[in-house]
């Protein structure tokens, strides 16, 4: 039981530390000079609302299926 928890731990820590780290570098990139009030910003900004939202939707997935392996012996 205890593995599992620390898995879970540790694949929540890894996704919020590359979720971050990929959120610093579009609102970077977006708001470099050439894309500045363009409609690449926009879509850029708005695929990674969509490609985030999908990201959660898949962690929340495989929570429940790590949850469903340490109630697995009983």
């Amino acid at each position: 039981m205890t593995a599992i928890v620390q898995v879970k731990k540790r694949y929540r820590r890894i996704e919020l530390g590359i979720s971050i780290l990929i959120l610093l570098l579009l609102i970077w990139l977006s708001l470099t000079p050439p894309f500045l009030n363009t409609l690449d910003m926009y879509i850029v900004w708005g695929l990674t609302a969509i490609c985030f939202s999908l990201e959660h939707l898949w962690y929340r997935g495989n929570i429940k299926q790590l949850n469903t392996l340490s109630n697995w012996d009983e």
